[in-house]
This record gives C-alpha cells, structure tokens and sequence, in this order.
C-alpha cells in the first residue's frame, strides 16, 4: 500500500519573492519512478526524471511539436523558464538557435542549477523585475514559450492583460508560435482550472491570434501521477499562432487537441 503512493522529500529550500521555493524528490515505489520537483508559492515551477528529461507533460509536449527533423528555430524565448530544463534540452537540440530564459526570481534558478542536470546556458537568461510577460524587453523569437505557473492567476487559470497580450503577440515571428503551459490546478487550490476561466484565456489569445488550439490531457484511472495526485482536472496547454500555418497533430505526448481553429 506505501509503495502505491508518492513519498515526497524536501532536499532544499529558500524564500522567494512569491513563497517559498523548495526542490523535491517524489518517489513513486510500485512501479518505480523518480522525480526531481522545483516548487514556487505553491506551484510546480519545474520537474526533471533522472536522466534528466521534463517531467511536465506539456513541456515534453513541446519537444514533439520540435522535433530535430521538423521546424527549425533560430530563436527561442521561454518566459518563466527559470528551471532550466527545457531550454537546456532544446539548445542542444537546436545548437544554432538563440535560446533565451527569462525568469523573475534568482531563488527558482539557483535551485535548479544546484539540483537539475548541468548545463552551461545560465547566462542567456534576463530578470524580469515588471513580470514574466514584461521581461524580455524587445524580444522577439520564432518560438515563445510560457509557463503558466509563473504568471498571477484567476480561477485556476493564468490571468493575462490586454496589454500583456499586445506583447507577448509582438514577441513571435509571422511564421512562429506561442505554447502557453501549465494550464492546471496549483499545489494550493483542490479545483482545479474552471472552464470559465479557460474560455476568458483563450477569448484574450483569440484577439492577438489567428490559430487559438488547446491541448487536453486525461489521467487514466487509477494511474498515480507524480506531480498532481489527488487533483481532479485535466491537465491542459495552448499552442498559439498568428498565420496559422503550422500544422498540429491530433495528439502530442498523450494531449489531445480539443479545440482548432479560434477566432
């Protein structure tokens, strides 16, 4: 019966601008699994399994949809990601491409350099002292990532400004994409997102982009996941586009997409 559950250990630990920040071992005994969890105020704010990959679905979500023999980026910017993992992965999948990390708080960094896979692209990364969506000044990529888990949130859901759209539209290429991750219930909240908050989510990316998709993902019953046991909603990612071009599969790393064209 133990082994059926997550034994979760506090390796380390700092005060952060929005909470704490503790970097957890989770081990799952039967089957055996492993993970590394950066936590901030409440929230996963990164996950990495022993060798080293994404332990957030939506991030292996991302490596799919980039996938050594398909879109080549030039640039990418990933806004909240401070853990580092992501970024590491696809600068070695990408050697030639410009990969940028904006993260608010040193302590999330700091943890993740100390505990997660070495790398040695630290230094492409900026503060963000008026928030994530307002910290890479000028910025633009082919490819713009998000973590939702470092943005304030409304019902369980990112909350995003008008401005901060107008942005985070003008951070990506023509011919490029945004991935909006995360889209789930915080260590600190039992609900999880509400669809309400969800429709005003993508209502706000509608206005700024042509392509509006949403991923969802089911937890199969009875299966015991590491980063959201016990939570009762799906999990969820937009991927967002200004042309519309880029094409999406039906289905990347078990998300299904639910929802194509938007307005």
């Amino acid at each position: 019966v133990l082994d059926g559950r997550v034994a979760v250990e506090v390796v380390a630990g700092a005060q952060g601008r929005n909470g704490e920040i503790k970097m957890e071992r989770r081990v799952l005994g039967t089957p055996r699994r492993e993970l590394m969890v950066l936590m901030e105020g409440g929230r996963v704010r990164g996950a990495e399994t022993q060798g080293g990959r994404p332990g957030r679905g939506w991030e292996e979500a991302v490596l799919e949809i980039l996938a050594p023999d398909g879109f080549q980026p030039e640039s990418l910017l990933y806004l909240g990601g401070g853990s580092g993992t992501l970024g590491r992965i696809l600068s070695q999948r990408f050697p030639h491409a410009e990969v940028r990390l904006v993260e608010m708080d040193e302590g999330v960094m700091d943890l993740a350099r100390a505990h997660f896979k070495e790398w040695d692209g630290w230094d492409n990364r900026t503060g963000a002292a008026s928030g994530v969506l307002g910290g890479s000044g000028g910025t633009v990529a082919q490819v713009v990532l998000v973590d939702g888990n470092a943005l304030p949130m409304l019902g369980g859901c990112p909350s995003v400004t008008e401005a901060e759209w107008r942005r985070l539209a003008s951070q990506v290429g023509g011919e490029g994409f945004v991935v909006i991750g995360a889209l789930e219930s915080s260590e600190s909240h039992s609900a999880h997102v509400t669809p309400e908050a969800l429709s005003t989510l993508e209502a706000g990316a509608g206005t700024w982009f042509a392509r509006v998709a949403l991923y969802r993902k089911d937890s199969p019953g009875g299966e015991v996941n590491l980063l959201r046991e016990g939570k009762p909603g799906p999990e969820s990612f937009l991927v967002l586009s200004k042309e519309g071009a880029f094409p999406l599969p039906p289905v990347l790393s078990g998300f299904s997409l639910v929802e194509g064209e938007g307005a």
